[in-house]
């Protein structure tokens, strides 16, 4: 007996990729700065989306705005607070201590490696400058419920993160081959 609309694993993940591809330009996610870039200062409020038409990521607080080409993106990670207290993610609890001694420590307060249920999330998003250096920008994630979210993932950012990857993987694959 034929089962007409089964598709293999490979068309299936081509399939997905292809829906990532399309919706690109819908990804975004809200957060405040905590990592001063450019002109964007710390505690802004901004909105972090990707522009497939301009091949860049673009971070827009309020009328200040930066870019940042896809080429240059080298990474993303999502954290809550609790995995970066107990150094379970690739944002160091030492790194963040740093950030959290400066200005930053005013608006987010100490970390709670016990926090479960409201847990706060952080998104670092790697990439490199003009010269090639690398560079870290991290955010403090929002979501419609404010800064605290529950104990998952906030959805934006999981989707953000994934489309992303997929970017970062056809630039490797598009500099690999030439």
């Amino acid at each position: 007996m034929f089962l007409f609309n089964r598709k293999s694993p490979e068309e299936k993940e081509a399939a997905r990729l292809e829906k990532l591809r399309r919706t690109e330009g819908d990804r975004a996610f809200g957060g405040a700065i905590m990592t001063p870039v450019s002109s964007l200062s710390l505690a802004d409020i901004c909105m972090v989306r990707l522009v497939p038409e301009a091949q860049a990521l673009q971070i827009n607080c309020g009328r200040k705005s930066v870019s940042i080409p896809y080429a240059a993106l080298r990474g993303m990670t999502t954290s809550s607070e609790a995995q970066i207290a107990r150094n379970e993610s690739p944002i160091t609890a030492s790194e963040m201590a740093a950030l959290l001694s400066g200005d930053a420590g005013q608006f987010v307060g100490d970390l709670d490696k016990n926090a479960e249920a409201r847990a706060r999330w952080f998104i670092a998003i790697d990439y490199a400058d003009e010269a090639g250096a690398p560079q870290r920008l991290v955010f403090i994630a929002y979501s419609m419920r404010g800064p605290y979210i529950a104990r998952s993932k906030l959805y934006a950012a999981t989707q953000f993160e994934e489309t992303l990857n997929d970017i970062m993987q056809r630039f490797s694959a598009a500099g690999q081959s030439s």
